[in-house]
C-alpha cells in the first residue's frame, strides 16, 4: 500500500465523520423542532451552535412550555434565558422552569 494513499485516506475518513457528526447536530435537534411546529429553523439552529448555545436542550424547552400552553413563548427569548443562566441550567426542565419564572408564567 502506497503511503501517500493511506494518509489521504485516513484523512478523507475524519473529514467524513466530521462532517456527519455536524449534520447530526444540526438536523437532529432540527427534526423535533419541526415536527413540533415551533417555528425553530435550520439557520436558528446554527446561529445556536455558533453562539455556543446547545440547541438541543433550547429545542426541547421551547416544545415543552407550547405542550404546556405557553403559545406566546420565543425560541429567541428561552435563548436569551439561557444565555444568561447556563451555569445553572442542567437540562430542558430546569430550562424551563427558569423561563416560567422570569417570564411570571403560572404552571
Amino acid at each position: 500500500m502506497d503511503p501517500l494513499s493511506l494518509i489521504v485516506g485516513v484523512v478523507t475518513g475524519i473529514f467524513i465523520v466530521g462532517v456527519v457528526q455536524t449534520l447530526f447536530r444540526l438536523l437532529l435537534p432540527w427534526r423535533r423542532a419541526m415536527l413540533h411546529a415551533t417555528g425553530i429553523g435550520l439557520m436558528h439552529i446554527v446561529g445556536m451552535l455558533l453562539r455556543g448555545n446547545p440547541p438541543g436542550v433550547i429545542v426541547d424547552a421551547v416544545i415543552i412550555l407550547r405542550t404546556q400552553g405557553v403559545k406566546d413563548i420565543t425560541p429567541h427569548l428561552v435563548e436569551t434565558v439561557y444565555t444568561t443562566n447556563q451555569h445553572t441550567i442542567t437540562d430542558a426542565e430546569s430550562l424551563t422552569q427558569l423561563v416560567r419564572e422570569q417570564q411570571g408564567i403560572d404552571a
